[in-house]
């Protein structure tokens, strides 16, 4: 299964902080809630702001990881340089859930 592609933006705040959409505004996909929330222990909004830009943002990260990972890898082909790959990998492993 895959997650649902991009690109994702957030939507303008609401009484309980920011919901995060696919751009054409059709498909939900959470919400960052904040503490105008009627639960306990969310965080200010501008928290909530920043939450809900990274969560828009992370398709398009999950493909700048893939492409510097590529990147890497060509060069370092070339160029016979060793790098740690490790970080990029793992990160790229938590956004697909391996």
């Amino acid at each position: 299964m895959k997650h649902t592609p991009g690109p994702w933006k957030y939507e303008a705040e609401v009484a309980y902080g920011r919901d995060i959409r696919t751009e054409d505004g059709k498909i939900w996909l959470g919400s960052a809630l904040n503490e105008h929330s009627d639960l306990k222990h969310f965080p200010s909004s501008a928290v909530c702001e920043k939450n809900a830009q990274l969560m828009s943002a992370s398709p398009d990260l999950l493909e700048a990881c893939k492409m510097a990972l590529e990147s890497y890898r060509i060069a370092a082909e070339h160029h016979n340089i060793e790098f740690d790959a490790v970080p990029i990998e793992d990160a790229i492993k938590k956004a697909r859930g391996e």
